[in-house]
């Protein structure tokens, strides 16, 4: 699975490293 985008945002909760992208057409929380 490739994600294209800029990392904008990272963070880490009980289940692991949350990854937040921004991209020309949505966002992937």
């Amino acid at each position: 699975m490739d994600i294209k985008g800029t990392c904008i945002s990272s963070t880490t909760d009980e289940h692991g490293p949350i990854y937040v992208y921004e991209t020309r057409t949505s966002r992937i929380l």
